[in-house]
């Protein structure tokens, strides 16, 4: 809606539906080659300042110019200053809402000029006495550089920079990385080849013809761009729905074209390759002016991901060679981080020790979440999985360190990292049964949705075993504005639930900086490994928006009467249990959704169980345990709506995708058992047990491995669970999460907790000092008493059976509680499973 504030002196721009955006323009005549401002003073945000040409038939001349008035609780003026291409007739200026965005902005005091003839601005916009300013004068080998800049001959300075930089002995660009070593700092780029190896290149042949392609993704055709490179041209008009802006970026503005251009150039030693290389390099410069009054991502040249990539990779790359280095995001950005550091270190250059701290831990992210084929799963708007191995190596390289070796050698070598991690900035949790190569991994995201590239896909599971993925998601998707592009970034394209047909809402309002970590459950133990999180920001129906990277609208209003927490408890090393609770208020429809990685599925009408049928024998089972009133479907390359496809930026294939419905009041719960398999279909029986109250979730499993209990509290109030005996005998407690497992064949059942201050038996009681997560055993079901303290800290426990006196045990260790004194052990005789 349009309105104006209080004072009657400014336009009150209000959007609340977050579906379609709000303002108003203006349009007057206008005149090819005359260079128009708008601006206007803001407060509140955010919105957008546009200009638009138009021709003689009112049609927009692209490309339309914007610039973001950003959100602030002061007047700012913003203004947009551009020059009206041929055939304008009409000039239009804007001001518009973020349409994906809820917005309350006030505009005052609009202008519209027009400043006449414009002279386009050209690059350099650095002066050559600038540069000299920035540079660091007193390295050593720039003794001449310095001399002249002091005397003023700034001509006579850039000839002596640029022969320091021929003749320096050190002018380096790559390591050698080997994984059983430390870099050797004395290696030497390879040097120019004596004698051409080939007489032309068909790829640097491509790009002395003016012709671009995408360096990754099904269209890799090779684009026309002009004679005179356009460097904002793209082979997709606007009104394609396979129409993305990301190839401007990415197949002109990061250069990997100049890779190419280097390669051929080394191959024939044919100096068109390099003198095309200069000419584009001056043209880019010409045409590409730094925009100093604007934002970083208000052009196509200097959107940040390209400026640092392009510095990192392509220019060095291709500089060196001719005088003489998502796949995710976070990779783009660790190695453009690095790329500083390693030229740093490869010239001698002293370098803060406080950002190779920071970079070692970029690293360190990639060891903690990889799996045991050393991928890891690239969430949001990357591909799937990405192997991060020659990161480990660079960084056993960089730092050393016996876990970066093992990382980087898949365990040939070195020490293994910890089997499960938890990662408090992201969310992450990645959780394994073993480093070998059949061992299952689980990845679950309970994190925060950061700035960019988000997907609504909070609690979604990842999981994989004998060397195979086997749950899987819709994944990452070409930034057009298609159908496939929203059902990749939507909710039902991925492992967790929907409520009412409704999508996750959290991204478009909710984006920002992670400054805090989050307060996810964590806990691992030799017997379990949980993991929680809770999305409670309200779901809202969607319909396709003609709007590249995120071509979704919101319709209607948010309900915010469901929140939805799930449980991950990693019954290690055999299965995992997903128990999610949804609370609120009012009856609605549930659909959790679970994308199998295979070619086909089964579904077992009568207990609702779905089995893989994947040639290679690796399975995996879901076994629901909450079946009563539930629903049960298998879609697989639905298009209307889009449902049960794996899609990539090279293409998508149809995948069963199990669908899990309940119509309920809330609360309401699903328990799926999610079970990997070769061979034989596991046989599994659950059974309620009867725990007297409805505060707590319970199932006793029996399966091929064992028989185990699980209790989970469901909600955050304080309850205390009366176990009844069976596996063990009797207990009451009040931890948050209790696990008993006795394994087939064996005399000891196996007794974990989390979450606990209090526990009675009739041969133990204690109370702990703090919310403690422990493992109790008897050896042999029957003979001395551990205990082993999963916490960071340690735990005091009170204990009045069978003695009384204060237990302290040390965390991370097996304690044996004695009358006497407790005696930390290296581990149990006999160790589960």
């Amino acid at each position: 809606s349009l309105g104006k504030d209080e004072e009657g002196n400014a336009l009150k721009v209000v959007d609340r539906d977050a579906t379609a955006g709000v303002g108003l323009s203006q349009f007057v005549p206008g005149q090819p080659g005359h260079e128009y401002v708008f601006s206007a003073e803001t407060k509140g945000g955010p919105v957008y300042l546009y200009l638009r040409f138009h021709n003689a038939q009112r049609r927009v001349i692209e490309p339309e110019h914007r610039v973001p008035a950003l959100r602030g609780e002061t007047w700012r003026r913003r203004a947009i200053r551009e020059i009206a291409p041929p055939a304008t007739a009409w000039v239009e200026a804007w001001a518009y809402s973020a349409s994906d965005m809820i917005t309350e902005t006030l505009i005052r005091r609009p202008e519209l000029h027009d400043e006449g003839v414009g002279q386009e601005k050209k690059g350099p916009l650095t002066s050559d006495k600038e540069l000299f300013a920035a540079l660091d004068l007193d390295f050593p080998g720039l003794e001449a550089t310095r001399a002249a800049v002091a005397r003023g001959d700034l001509d006579a300075a850039k000839a002596a920079w640029f022969d320091s930089r021929r003749t320096r002995s050190q002018p380096r660009w790559s390591l050698e990385y080997r994984p059983d070593r430390p870099a050797d700092p004395t290696v030497y780029p390879t040097p120019r080849p004596s004698a051409p190896a080939a007489a032309s290149d068909p790829a640097g042949d491509r790009i002395l013809q003016h012709l671009f392609a995408m360096p990754w993704g099904s269209d890799r055709h090779a684009y026309p761009v002009g004679a005179k490179i356009d460097w904002a041209s793209n082979p997709r008009k606007r009104s394609d729905p396979a129409h993305s802006q990301e190839w401007t970026y990415i197949a002109l503005h990061r250069f990997y074209f100049w890779i190419h251009l280097a390669d051929a150039y080394w191959e024939t030693l044919d100096e068109k390759y390099a003198r095309e290389w200069a000419a584009e390099l001056e043209s880019w410069v010409e045409e590409n002016p730094v925009p100093l009054d604007a934002a970083p991502g208000d052009t196509v040249a200097w959107r940040t991901i390209e400026a640092a990539i392009r510095m990192n990779e392509p220019w060095p790359y291709a500089y060196y060679r001719q005088i003489e280095l998502t796949l995710s995001y976070h990779q783009v950005a660790r190695e453009s981080f690095a790329g500083i550091a390693k030229l740093a270190i490869l010239n001698s250059v002293p370098f803060p020790a406080r950002y190779l701290d920071k970079l070692k831990a970029m690293y360190e992210w990639n060891l903690r979440l990889m799996d045991q084929r050393g991928e890891i799963p690239t969430v949001n708007d990357g591909d799937p999985f990405n192997r991060v191995t020659r990161s480990l190596e660079e960084a056993y390289g960089l730092w050393g360190g016996d876990e970066f070796l093992f990382g980087a050698t898949l365990g040939k070598q070195g020490k293994a990292p910890p089997l499960s991690s938890f990662l408090p900035y992201s969310g992450y949790y990645a959780l394994r049964s073993g480093w070998g190569p059949d061992d299952l991994y689980l990845f679950f995201d309970a994190g925060p949705v950061g700035t960019a590239h988000w997907h609504e896909d909070m609690l979604n599971l990842l999981l994989g075993a004998f060397g195979r993925t086997l749950l899987t998601e819709a994944g990452g998707y070409p930034y057009d504005k298609s159908e496939w592009r929203r059902y990749s970034i939507s909710t039902q394209g991925h492992n967790t639930v929907t409520v009412d047909g409704k999508e996750q809402r959290r991204g478009v309002d909710g984006a920002k900086a992670v400054m805090e970590p989050v307060k996810s459950l964590w806990c691992t133990t030799p017997l379990f490994d949980q993991a929680a999180g809770t999305y409670d920001a309200g779901y809202q129906a969607t319909r396709h928006a003609d709007r590249e990277y995120f071509p979704v609208a919101y319709v209607g209003e948010r309900d915010r009467s469901i929140a939805h927490t799930r449980h991950v408890i990693f019954l290690k090393p055999y299965y995992v249990l997903a128990v999610d609770f949804l609370t609120g208020r009012g009856e609605h429809r549930y659909d959790a959704h679970f994308h199998l990685d295979a070619p086909d599925a089964t579904l077992d009408e009568g207990t609702k169980a779905a089995h893989t049928t994947r040639p290679d024998g690796a399975q995996l089972g879901l076994l629901p345990l909450d079946t009563d009133g539930l629903q049960a479907r298998i879609v697989k390359g639905q298009q209307e709506p889009v449902l049960g496809w794996a899609l990539s930026l090279s293409g998508k294939r149809p995948i069963p995708t199990v669908v899990y419905t309940k119509q309920a009041p809330a609360p309401t719960t699903f328990a799926t058992l999610l079970y990997p398999y070769q061979g034989v279909r596991p046989q599994v029986v659950s059974k309620e047990l009867s725990l007297g109250h409805e505060l707590a979730w319970s199932r006793q499993l029996t399966t091929p491995h064992e028989t185990a209990i699980v209790i989970v509290r469901r909600g955050r109030e304080p309850a205390v669970v009366e176990v009844p005996p069976g596996l063990v005998p009797g207990f009451s407690t009040d931890a948050r999460l209790v696990v008993i497992r006795k394994p087939v064949n064996s005399a000891t059942a196996w007794i974990g907790l989390e979450g606990a201050t209090t526990f009675a038996a009739a041969d133990l009681s204690f109370t702990a000092a703090a919310p403690a997560a422990l493992v109790l055993a008897r050896e042999g079901g029957g003979g001395r008493l551990l205990a082993f303290n999963a916490g960071a800290q340690e735990a005091r426990l009170a204990v009045t059976k069978p003695f009384a006196r204060t237990a302290i045990l040390a965390p991370g260790a097996w304690t044996h509680l004695a009358a006497e004194q407790d005696t930390v052990v290296p581990q149990p005789p006999e160790r589960f499973p």
